[in-house]
């Protein structure tokens, strides 16, 4: 651990990154990267993302670390600092809510565009089955008002029929 934190902290001004420490010891083991993903069951695409430190390409951050720690404990390299570069790499970049909210204004998030459509959807969704429900109510109580009656009626002509005998 401390090996590679002193590489870390070494190559920090020379533009040390995950993704390159990740690629060179890869180079080194003499792997491809086609050899890596299908070992780590990942997309080329993702990979490449990892190497060339373009996280912004990959799903979640999450993920992310889960990737590089997996890349990491393949080439016997400490998952940990690799995190730890990663982390200090992310909190590094300038995150869209530090933005001026102008600036912010700009630039679309599709999953809250996505939210605040699924949320009318179950709204209008909620009001539908309380209507349906209301409405199975209201015939379920006009039956059964009237079914007394025609029960009622039904005892009265049996015995208008046996008395009529």
């Amino acid at each position: 651990m401390k090996g590679i934190d002193k590489l870390h902290r070494k190559h920090q001004h020379a533009g040390w990154t995950p993704g390159g420490c990740l690629q060179k010891a890869r180079k080194q083991a003499g792997f491809s990267q086609e050899k890596i993903a299908k070992h780590l069951h990942l997309r080329l695409s993702i990979i490449k993302a990892i190497e060339n430190d373009q996280y912004d390409q990959i799903e979640e951050l999450v993920f992310i670390r889960g990737y590089l720690r997996a890349y990491a404990s393949l080439l016997n390299l400490p998952a940990d600092e690799i995190i730890h570069a990663f982390n200090a790499l992310e909190s590094s970049r300038v995150k869209p809510e530090a933005l001026s909210p102008i600036e912010n204004q700009d630039k679309a998030v599709p999953g809250r565009q996505r939210n605040h459509r699924m949320r009318g959807l179950r709204w209008i969704i909620y009001l539908s089955v309380v209507i349906l429900m209301t409405f199975a109510f209201i015939r379920w109580y006009h039956q059964t008002d009237s079914e007394p009656q025609n029960d009622a009626q039904a005892t009265l002509a049996i015995q208008d029929g046996i008395s009529s005998q």
